[in-house]
């Protein structure tokens, strides 16, 4: 489609060591959040290759990233053990959401932004307005996604997958 081939065309501009994650195109703007080695988090339109915000603040490499489908938030988690919550409304950090043991390679804006879950040694359940941990996990996963519906989250480590209810009050341990 023409979207693909706009971004296949803009990648091309991309410096080596960035990558683009997750996509955004609730408000017919195609966002995506590009993080990378510079400690910097830049949020491009894919259509035309414009750089539409930059977001700094982390200390060591951004590892993942994602946006509300409202362009509201951004959620940035790095190898500093911190994830960052954004209001890019105001261009400005709202949140550091710190004390993961490990550094922080998954992040998730759930339910509209209502909560951010984030993995980096455990799963952390925070309030996105309160910036406050609500919940933590001390299981070792390594990604985090949000089905559909965004009732639930799934987890996986090394062969396991875990199935979250949200707000993580259960979980399914479907082995590894």
């Amino acid at each position: 489609n023409s979207v693909s081939k706009e971004l296949n065309r803009h990648a091309l501009r991309l410096q080596e060591d960035d990558f683009a994650v997750g996509i955004n195109d609730e408000r017919g703007v195609i966002e995506l959040p590009l993080v990378g080695g510079d400690r910097i988090a830049r949020l491009l339109d894919a259509v035309n290759g414009r750089e539409i915000q930059t977001l700094k603040g982390h200390t060591s490499w951004i590892i993942c990233a994602d946006v509300t489908p409202d362009g509201r938030w951004c959620l940035t988690g790095s190898a500093d053990k911190t994830a960052r919550l954004w209001d890019l409304r105001a261009g400005k950090v709202l949140h550091v959401l710190a004390g993961h043991t490990a550094p922080v390679s998954g992040v998730r804006l759930v339910q509209g932004g209502r909560y951010a879950v984030t993995v980096g040694g455990s799963l952390r359940l925070w309030s996105v307005v309160r910036g406050k941990l609500l919940h933590e996990y001390p299981i070792n996963v390594s990604q985090v996604c949000a089905l559909p519906d965004e009732r639930f989250v799934l987890c996986a480590h090394q062969g396991a997958i875990y199935l979250w209810r949200l707000p993580l009050t259960a979980c399914t341990d479907f082995g590894g």
